[in-house]
This record gives structure tokens, C-alpha cells and sequence, in this order.
């Protein structure tokens, strides 16, 4: 049998030679393949040209507005239908809260000069309730919750790093949260504690939840690694976390993820893998960092981030941490 595919479409002469008997049996054996195939069988290429109606759209008149409420409308009813989301935990130490002005900008001056205001300025403008003071140790963030305060204990720590003395008031409050700040400070501990304390504290039962109630999204291997590296450091009433990549065992990733998780890790790429061969589900996640935010756009990174933020809810709570923002990203 010579097969000629040198005509360059999808389709192939098949030359079968040999006696007559052995020419039909050979012309038997190739039908039942074609039709109990799951492809369809192919067609001239003149044949395979399927007809459209695409419906024709002037985009010159084209009303976005309207559009966009209806996108909008969409997702408000898709994700009403969800459990809500129990973000405030912060229960605010007495000495936290009689801080005065003068003595939260001394804290906030005698470490590394912390600047914390919202970042939009209309919001602040209209809004009544200042930025949370700063804390100045462990006990005053994390007295509710002991567990928390003898892992912080374990590690040896004397006192909270600059930006988790003002990360942590933030993040326990619910607050969405830009955080900038230098490598090796503390940004993985800023979102880590917060986020145990968010999972356990949600209304409805880990084993009902179908996916992870934390994602934590890196640029590399490297950095994912590191972080689930540290997020073991602090096991905490059964929790686990999961790392996944680009680069590491697919199979293997799969199989720790179907064994249950509360904390996905995740490159861009590897993550949009597993929600389209619906392994992970995204939908439960409920709390969202973008560690090195910037450096995951300036690596090409932004349509996939999109598309992974298009299945999460949109009254997530949000960490953004980076080491550098320049002005641009505010805007």
C-alpha cells in the first residue's frame, strides 16, 4: 500500500496493490477505521468549507457601554450564587487603636519609611476610614490566634518586618493590598499568615469547597518553589498547599492536587494547563496574591494572568507584592 500526501491538503491518495481479494479486504479494513474513528472522515478540502452566519457587527456604533453592563450584570448573577466571603478578622489591639497620628507616623518613619495610603485617589478622597495603623509586634496581629503566634515563635523572629507591620492590619481587615517592598523583607510571610486565618475562618467546610480557597501566582519556578518552601514552615490545622509548574512532573502535580489542597502555587502557564483539563478548579479560590506582580506582566505573562482572573469571583480579596511599581502601574 503507498500512501502520497504530496498535494499539501488534508487529504491523501492511497494506492492499494496486490490481488483482488487482498485490495477489498485492505478497502474493508480502512472504512471500519474511518467510521468508527471518533474524527470526522475527511472531505476535500472544497467539501470541509464549512458556511458561517457570523453575525455582522458595526463597531463604529457599537454601544460599549451597554455592553459592558451586561458583562457586568453576567458575572454579578454567575457569582451570586456562590457562599459569601468572610474577609475581616482583625481584631485591633487596645494599644494599636489609641494610637495617635504623631506616634503612627513615628512607627511608619523609624521603618524604612513606610508610605501607606489608598491607591486611588478618588477613594481617598471620599473615604472616612483611615489606612490601619501599623502594629509593632507579632502579639498585637496575632493575639486571637495562638497557633499563629507559636509558629512565629518557632522561627526565631524578635519582631514583624517593616512591611508586615503594616501588611498584616491590612490584610486581616479584608483590604485589598499593593504591597512594595525589597526581596528577603518578609512579603511571603505579609500574605501567608493573613491567608491561613482567611481559610479556616470561611463559612462553609473545607471538604465542601471543591478547590483551593487560596491561589498564589509567581513568575517563575524559582520563586514558586520558594514560596511553597516557606508556606510549609507554618502547617496550620491541616492545611495544604500544592506547588504546580511549567518544567516539573505533570502527572505527578495532577495527582497531588486530586488529593485535596486549600493552597495552589502556581506559574501562569502551568496553572491555565490544569483549569483547562479541568484538574484544578479556580472558582473556590477566594483569596488571590500576584507575587511580583510587575515582573509577571514585563515576562508576557499578562493574558494569561487574565484569563485565569475571568473564572475566580470577583469579591476576592487581592494581594499584589513586588519589589519595584513603577508610577505607570498605578494609573
Amino acid at each position: 500500500m503507498l500512501v502520497d500526501s504530496s498535494n499539501g491538503d488534508f487529504n491523501a491518495d492511497v494506492i492499494i496493490t496486490g490481488t483482488k481479494a487482498a485490495q477489498n479486504e485492505a478497502k474493508k479494513l480502512i472504512e471500519e477505521l474511518l467510521y468508527d474513528s471518533p474524527y470526522p472522515i475527511p472531505k476535500t478540502v472544497e467539501q470541509n468549507k464549512v458556511q458561517y452566519n457570523e453575525p455582522k457587527i458595526d463597531f463604529n456604533n457599537f454601544d460599549w457601554t451597554q455592553a459592558s453592563k451586561q458583562c457586568d450584570n453576567y458575572l454579578k448573577e454567575k457569582w451570586s450564587k456562590f457562599p459569601p466571603i468572610v474577609k475581616n478578622f482583625y481584631k485591633e489591639h487596645p494599644h494599636v487603636a489609641s494610637m495617635t497620628k504623631e506616634y503612627v507616623a513615628h512607627i511608619r518613619k523609624i521603618n524604612n519609611n513606610i508610605e501607606a495610603s489608598y491607591m486611588f485617589s478618588e477613594k481617598e478622597k471620599h473615604s472616612e476610614e483611615p489606612v490601619p495603623n501599623p502594629i509593632e509586634t507579632f502579639e498585637q496581629a496575632f493575639e486571637p490566634y495562638p497557633d499563629i503566634l507559636e509558629k512565629i515563635r518557632k522561627q526565631g523572629f524578635t519582631k514583624p518586618s517593616p512591611i508586615q507591620c503594616q501588611a498584616w492590619p491590612i490584610l486581616l481587615s479584608g483590604k485589598d493590598l499593593i504591597g512594595i517592598a525589597q526581596t528577603s523583607t518578609g512579603k511571603t510571610l505579609a500574605f501567608l499568615l493573613p491567608a491561613l486565618i482567611h481559610i479556616e475562618g470561611q463559612e462553609t467546610p473545607r471538604s465542601e469547597r471543591n478547590g483551593p480557597n487560596v491561589l498564589v501566582m509567581a513568575p517563575t519556578r524559582e520563586l514558586a518553589l520558594q514560596i511553597e518552601k516557606e508556606v510549609n514552615k507554618y502547617t496550620y490545622h491541616g492545611i495544604k498547599a500544592v506547588c504546580v509548574y511549567g518544567g516539573g512532573s505533570r502527572k505527578e502535580q495532577i495527582t497531588l492536587v486530586l488529593k485535596g489542597l486549600e493552597i495552589v502555587i502556581a506559574t501562569p502557564g502551568r496553572l491555565n494547563d490544569l483549569v483547562e483539563a479541568n484538574v484544578l478548579n479556580v472558582s473556590s479560590v477566594t483569596y488571590l496574591v500576584l507575587d511580583e506582580a510587575d515582573r509577571m506582566l514585563d515576562m508576557g505573562f499578562e493574558a494569561q494572568i487574565r484569563k485565569t482572573l475571568l473564572d475566580i469571583r470577583l469579591d476576592r480579596q487581592t494581594v499584589m507584592t513586588s519589589a519595584t511599581w513603577p508610577h505607570s502601574r498605578s494609573e
